[in-house]
């Protein structure tokens, strides 16, 4: 799942399940839980029209609508690379939650500079300068490496 999402002009069905994997009924039921359903029942359902590249769509439902094509063909490694560096909160919570239900179980790699991101990770891998700096569970981060952490983030926000 990367930061530059792509889309094709089409429905929302053949753009989030282009080889028509699961039946409609699947499909809905993740378009609900992605609070995206709502957007489009009304105005065509899964024959909803995509226009080209999504620009019809927010960087978040970009996003989500990436995820849940993920979800719909699930693989044993999933790489997330700063998939949520361009979302709004909600989407990126709509994102998270998903994410912990869905992603049980499988391996996921997460670049991230957005440290929220990856909080629910077994391991977190800490790169200063290109060189790694720590590998290692949150709970196991040194008072070194999570001053580390809020240094970035005082950084990020000033």
């Amino acid at each position: 799942i990367s930061q530059d999402t792509y889309f094709f002009e089409g429905s929302l069905r053949s753009n989030i399940d282009p080889m028509t994997i699961v039946d409609d009924s699947r499909m809905i039921e993740l378009l609900k839980e992605a609070e995206f359903w709502e957007k489009v029942a009304e105005d065509g359902g899964l024959d909803w029209k995509l226009t080209n590249n999504g620009s019809n769509l927010s960087f978040g439902e970009k996003q989500i609508l990436c995820f849940l094509r993920v979800m719909i063909n699930p693989k044993k490694i999933v790489v997330m690379d700063e998939a949520t560096s361009n979302m709004d909160l909600k989407s990126e919570a709509i994102l998270e939650k998903m994410k912990t239900k869905y992603l049980h179980g499988m391996t996921t790699f997460t670049i991230a500079h957005r440290l929220n991101t990856v909080y629910q990770s077994d391991k977190i891998l800490i790169l200063e300068k290109g060189q790694v700096k720590t590998f290692s569970s949150l709970n196991d981060l040194s008072d070194e490496d999570m001053s580390f952490f809020q240094k970035y983030a005082e950084n990020l926000i000033s």
